[in-house]
Order: C-alpha cells, then sequence, then structure tokens
C-alpha cells in the first residue's frame, strides 16, 4: 500500500469528528474498505462486519493525537510568542480556522502545512508498523 493512500484514509476519518467516516485496512492484501454510518462506500466492498476480524481500522486525527497538542507543539518551536494567543483559539469553536488565520498573519502557514504533512506521516508510518501494514513511503520500498 502506498502511503498516499494511507493518507486519503486517515483524511477520510478525521473529516467526521461524529465518527461516522470509518476506514479500515486489510494486512494481508493492502486493500481499504471505506464506511459512513457502518455502510460501505463502495457497493463492491465487504461489509464492516464482514471484516472486523482481518483488517484494522484507521486513526483519525484524534485517535494519533495530531490536533490540538501537534499545533502547540509547532507554535512553541515557530511562535513561542504567540503560544498563549493559540491556547485560547483553541478553546473555542472554530478553532482551527482561528489557528490557521493567526499563522497567515504571522507569515508561518505555509510551514505548519509542511510540519502538519510530516507529523501525520510518520504517525501513519509508526501506527503501520505496530500493525504489520507495509506501506510504501515517498514512491521506495514498503517499510
Amino acid at each position: 500500500m502506498k502511503l498516499d493512500d494511507l493518507v486519503l484514509a486517515y483524511e477520510w476519518v478525521s473529516a467526521d469528528a461524529g465518527g461516522d467516516n470509518e476506514a479500515c485496512v486489510c494486512p494481508a492484501s493492502g486493500a481499504i474498505h471505506y464506511f459512513e454510518a457502518g455502510v460501505p462506500v463502495d457497493p463492491d466492498s465487504p461489509v464492516l462486519a464482514a471484516l472486523e476480524e482481518t483488517c484494522v481500522a484507521v486513526p483519525g486525527k484524534w485517535t494519533l493525537d495530531l490536533g490540538k497538542h501537534l499545533a502547540l507543539r509547532f507554535v512553541r518551536m515557530q511562535l513561542p510568542q504567540a503560544e498563549q494567543d493559540v491556547r485560547e483559539c483553541f478553546r473555542h469553536r472554530g478553532a482551527c480556522s482561528r489557528f490557521k488565520r493567526l499563522l497567515e498573519r504571522e507569515g508561518k502557514l505555509r510551514a505548519w502545512y509542511a510540519f502538519e504533512e510530516a507529523a501525520v506521516n510518520e504517525a501513519l508510518l509508526a501506527w503501520a508498523e505496530t500493525h504489520g501494514i507495509p506501506v510504501e513511503a515517498d514512491g521506495g520500498p514498503a517499510a
């Protein structure tokens, strides 16, 4: 399986804070199956219940702790003077958009996206290794 495919599954799961979006990977085949409210997105995909013993649920941003804590780690490294402002952003609804507006004002939005991408890739590769799922990173051999 390619890292890009795993990232897409992660983004699918992370896009739904309500938990209706799910994805699972079959370690033996590397196939990724997508579900919305337990129903396969692809009508040819097996139902989630049939895959539960053979597949591993793809984690989302919250499971991998790649939300607020990652943002604060970035700010401590890149904008330590703004840490209190960022903490305040995360106390209210719409935190992500406020956080990104702050980064844009500070000229750090591109750096954030690169930092976030690297952190997601690293976390997903570690997750895959833990579950015995070979992943091709950057077009190279499976990790």
